[in-house]
C-alpha cells in the first residue's frame, strides 16, 4: 500500500455520494486543515509526524515529504499522481506491513480547538494511483464515524483529486482530533492519495459575539440585535405558521476591572429587531452602583423553550442558566454604536459585533456570577429588557 498525499489538479466535489460544485463558505471558520506542503526532497519524516495509529494494528508504515515520487524509495512508486507542479511537496506513504484489523487509522491530527453545539464540515480530497481494490475511507472524531465510507472514481489520470466531505455536531465538546480510516485491508493495490484536510466551522454568524461601547459619560451606545431566523420560520409571516426559532440572547456587561456589572435576556424572534441601551439598560442599575465611562458586552444566543425547542416566548434567568447544549450556533446578528469624542462635540459610528469561541470556563463563569446577580434579589445589576426596532449610528 502506499499514499500518496500530494497537491490537488483536476477536482470535484462530493459531499456522500453526490457530485457538487463550490468552495468554502464566505467567512467560513477553519479550526484545522493539513496540506503537507512543507518539507524537502526525500526528507523522512517519523510516522506521527503526520500520522499516528495508537492501536498499533496498521502494520510497519513508512512516511516522507518529497518532490519527486520517482526518486523516493528508489522509484518504486512511479509517476502514478505527479508531483506538485509548483514545488512545494507532498506526502508519500507506503505501507509494507499487513493490517488484519477492520477500521485501520491511516491519519490523525493533533487535537484543535472547537465551539460546542455547532456544526463543523470535514472535507479531504481523495485519488487513486491505480483502479485495483480502491481505498475505502472513513474518517472519524472521538468514537463517532462520519457518513458512509468513500472511494474516489478512477485513477488520478482518469478523474483527478476528488473532494469529500462531512458533518459533524461538535455537541457538548470544546476540544477534537480528527481519524481517517482505511476499511480496504487488502495489500494488493489501495494505492491512494489524501490531501487538502480540513475542518471547517459555521461563518461569522455564531451564538457568542463580543464588543466594546466607550465615552459612555459623552453619549448613549445601543446594541441592536436581530434574529436571522436560522433556527426557523417567523411568529407572524406567511401563512402564519407555527412560531419556531425564536432565541434569547443574553447580555452580560463588564467594567473595565472586569467586574460583571449586570445580565440581563432578551426574546428576539426571526425576523425581529430589538435594541438595548447601554447607559439607559445596561448600566442605569448596576451591581457596584458605579456607572462605567466604557463596557465590554457579550452576546450569547440560547433557544428559547423547553429542551431548546425554539418555540418558547420567556427568557426569564436564561443568562444565569445558558448551557452548552442550548447554545444557538447560527441566528444571532449584533451590531453597536460608539461615541467618540471629537473636540467640544461627539461623533456615533456602528460596527457589528465579533463572533468569538467560547471555553468552558468563560461559560461557567458568566453564568454563575450572572445567576449569583440575580440570586442576590436586590435588584441591582440586573439590566432593563431589550426595546422594539434599532438605534442606529453613522457607519464605516
Amino acid at each position: 500500500m502506499d499514499l500518496r498525499i500530494g497537491k490537488i489538479a483536476a477536482k470535484s466535489c462530493v459531499i456522500g455520494a453526490m457530485v457538487c460544485l463550490g468552495g468554502a463558505l464566505a467567512n467560513a471558520q477553519v479550526v484545522y486543515s493539513q496540506n503537507f506542503d512543507s518539507g524537502t526532497s526525500d526528507s523522512v519524516v517519523p510516522a506521527a509526524t503526520y500520522w499516528n495509529d495508537p492501536t498499533g494494528a496498521a502494520g510497519n508504515y513508512t512516511g516522507a515529504i518529497t518532490k519527486s515520487s520517482g526518486a523516493a524509495y528508489a522509484g518504486i512508486f512511479g509517476n502514478g499522481i505527479p508531483v506538485d507542479a509548483g514545488g512545494s511537496g507532498y506526502f508519500l506513504f507506503e505501507g509494507t506491513g499487513n493490517p488484519t484489523t477492520v477500521g485501520t487509522i491511516i491519519f490523525q491530527s493533533p487535537t484543535f480547538a472547537v465551539a460546542p453545539n455547532t456544526n463543523y464540515t470535514i472535507s479531504f480530497y481523495l485519488t487513486n494511483e491505480d483502479g485495483i481494490s480502491p481505498a475505502s475511507l472513513q474518517p472519524q472524531i472521538g468514537a463517532q464515524l462520519l457518513g458512509a465510507p468513500v472511494s474516489a472514481a478512477g485513477t488520478y489520470t482518469t478523474n483527478g483529486w476528488q473532494k469529500f466531505s462531512f458533518t459533524w455536531n461538535s455537541g457538548a465538546n470544546f476540544t477534537a482530533s480528527l481519524i481517517i480510516n482505511d476499511l480496504n485491508m487488502n495489500t494488493t493495490g489501495n494505492d491512494f492519495g489524501v490531501d487538502a484536510i480540513s475542518v471547517v466551522g459555521p461563518a461569522t454568524d455564531t451564538g457568542f459575539q463580543v464588543r466594546y461601547a466607550a465615552n459612555l459619560n459623552v453619549g448613549e451606545s445601543y446594541v441592536d440585535i436581530t434574529n436571522t431566523g436560522a433556527n426557523g420560520a417567523a411568529l407572524q409571516g406567511p401563512g402564519f405558521g407555527t412560531q419556531a426559532g425564536n432565541i434569547c440572547v443574553n447580555a452580560y456587561a463588564f467594567d473595565p476591572s472586569e467586574e460583571l456589572v449586570s445580565c440581563c435576556s432578551c426574546l428576539v424572534t426571526p425576523d425581529q429587531t430589538v435594541n438595548l441601551g447601554v447607559v439607559a439598560n445596561l448600566t442605569s442599575k448596576t451591581l457596584t452602583g458605579v456607572v462605567p465611562t466604557s463596557v465590554t458586552v457579550k452576546l450569547l444566543a440560547t433557544l428559547a423553550g423547553a429542551g431548546g425547542s425554539g418555540t418558547g416566548t420567556i427568557c426569564n434567568n436564561s443568562a444565569a442558566t445558558a448551557t452548552i447544549t442550548g447554545i444557538v450556533p447560527a441566528g444571532l446578528a449584533a451590531w453597536g454604536t460608539t461615541v467618540h469624542a471629537q473636540g467640544t462635540g461627539s461623533a456615533t459610528t456602528e460596527t457589528p459585533f465579533t463572533a468569538a469561541t467560547l471555553s468552558a470556563g468563560e461559560l461557567a463563569s458568566i453564568t454563575g456570577r450572572c445567576a449569583a446577580i440575580i440570586g442576590n434579589a436586590s435588584g441591582f445589576g440586573i439590566c432593563t429588557s431589550c426595546r422594539s426596532g434599532a438605534l442606529g449610528g453613522t457607519r464605516f
